[in-house]
This record gives C-alpha cells, sequence and structure tokens, in this order.
C-alpha cells in the first residue's frame, strides 16, 4: 500500500465514534468500539487522543427523543480549523441511521478534507460507487426503524377507534385549549398572544423555505438559538423538537389555516377535532 502524504509529515488528527445499539451489544461494547476504531485510525496515519472519542448512548433514528449530543460535538470538531481529519465508526449504522443526517455528514467531511472509515471499508468521498454504497447500507438500517415503528402504530391502533390519544401525547404542537360551547360550535378555552401566533407561523414559513433551499436541520437549530428563539416552554432548540414540529401532521394541518392558532413544543389540542375522529 502506498504510503500517503499525512503518514510521511506524521500523524493526522484522528477522531472515533461508537455507539451502543440497544439490545444488541454486549457490556464491554465501549472498549471493542474503541480498541478497533484506534487500530483503524493508526493504519490510516491518525492518532486519536482522548478529548477525540465519541460516545453515544441513545438511537440514531428520526424516532428517537434524545439528541446524540456526542455526534453534534463530533460534527462541530470537524468544522474547526485544527479538527480531526479522520473519522472512524465502527459501523455504518452507528453513526447514521438516516439518509438525510448522513448526507450532511458527507457535505461536511468534504469540504473539511475529512476520510471516513469502519472496519469494514474507507469510503473514497469523490467516488460516486462508494457513496452510493454508503447511502444504500444506511437507507436499509433506516427501512429497519420505520418497520418497527410502522408495527408499534399497529399496536395503538385500537386505543385510536376508542377515541384514546395515544398517537397525540407527544405532538410538538401546542394550540389554543378548546372546548364545545352551548350552541355546538368550538370556542377556544386559553388565549394566545396574536403577535405570537403570527411570529411563530413565519418561523415555519422560513423553516420550510430554507429547507427547500437546501438547509441543514443542524444548521437552521444553531441559527435559531444564536437568535434568542425559545420554545414555547422557553427552551433551546433541539434537532429532534425542530423535526417533529415540521413534521407532524398538527403542523401541515393547522399551521396553513389562518384561522387556528399554533403554537410550538408543546401539547396539542387542534379545533375542530374530536376524539371519535
Amino acid at each position: 500500500m502506498p504510503v500517503s502524504s499525512a503518514q510521511r509529515s506524521g500523524p493526522v488528527r484522528a477522531a472515533v465514534y461508537r455507539r451502543m445499539s440497544e439490545g444488541k451489544d454486549t457490556p464491554d461494547w465501549e472498549e471493542r468500539q474503541f480498541e478497533d476504531g484506534v487500530s483503524l485510525a493508526e493504519r490510516m496515519g491518525g492518532t486519536v487522543a482522548p478529548e477525540d472519542v465519541y460516545t453515544d448512548v441513545v438511537s440514531a433514528s428520526r424516532f428517537s427523543k434524545k439528541e446524540r449530543k456526542d455526534y453534534l460535538r463530533l460534527l462541530a470538531a470537524i468544522e474547526a480549523p485544527d479538527g480531526p481529519r479522520i473519522v472512524v465508526a465502527w459501523m455504518e449504522d452507528r453513526a447514521h441511521r438516516q439518509v438525510l443526517e448522513l448526507a450532511e455528514f458527507i457535505d461536511i467531511c468534504r469540504e473539511h478534507g475529512v476520510r471516513v472509515a469502519t472496519p469494514a471499508a474507507e469510503y473514497d468521498l469523490d467516488d460516486p460507487d462508494a457513496v452510493s454504497l454508503w447511502f444504500i447500507k444506511v437507507r436499509f438500517a433506516e427501512a429497519e426503524v420505520e418497520k418497527t415503528s410502522k408495527r408499534l402504530r399497529r399496536q395503538r391502533q385500537p386505543g385510536g377507534r376508542e377515541g384514546l390519544p395515544a398517537g397525540w401525547q407527544s405532538s410538538p404542537l401546542r394550540l389554543p385549549e378548546v372546548g364545545q360551547g352551548q350552541d355546538g360550535r368550538m370556542v377556544p378555552g386559553s388565549a394566545v398572544p396574536m403577535s405570537r401566533v403570527r411570529q411563530e407561523q413565519e418561523l415555519i414559513r422560513e423553516a420550510v423555505a430554507r429547507i427547500i433551499a437546501g438547509d441543514s436541520v443542524r444548521g437552521i437549530v444553531n441559527d435559531w438559538n444564536a437568535r434568542g428563539v425559545r420554545t414555547t416552554t422557553d427552551g433551546a432548540w433541539s434537532r429532534i423538537g425542530f423535526r417533529r414540529v415540521m413534521t407532524s401532521r398538527l403542523s401541515r394541518v393547522c399551521a396553513t389555516t389562518r384561522a387556528r392558532r399554533i403554537r410550538l413544543s408543546g401539547r396539542p389540542s387542534c379545533p375542530g377535532r374530536t376524539g371519535n375522529r
């Protein structure tokens, strides 16, 4: 194997990303993934410092309710001027289970000249065939998660037929509480200032326009947090909360109806919706 210019000039800063897969890993998973990652990084001419080991124990799927904090730290490190230029993951689906996240990751690595590898393969980011194979592997992992989610939704369907709100408790939207008046019309039970409603409608429109233009979810979330945009619970935005807002059925239905008041990041109550519909 020819010696690269990076190897001739000395070790390159390398990072190891490891993630636990629930129900699949043995208790020594951290040590195994670390040893395999460091060994591969060294063969590629890199050196791994303690601060360049990134570990998550939450799901990488779009259905996860928690952020992968170390994955986000890894992206920030890559974007730094002196960041790692080699990234090693134990398996493709340990780093990514969403093709959209993978696309963002590849763009960042290309921009900063990062080499990426797993013990099974090193991916040439300038080779369309290699990148396509990577996307295929992640898409298969993503599909498995979607099948599991579909089965769980099917299990909840009997409760939905009985009018139980099983599928709605964790929706990212919160609308004004509503009730039915004596004349049968739906009336608001709590007021939301229209100035805030209009502001939040504009934020949703802005987000849609930026996504269409090619902006990333992480970029929008970081920008909103930098601008001081807060959720209704006065918290910072996360990618998970943002995605739930932008993909929820309530957002699609209610955000386009001017008569309905939209609130972000809370418990839903959609006007005109009853438990038996």
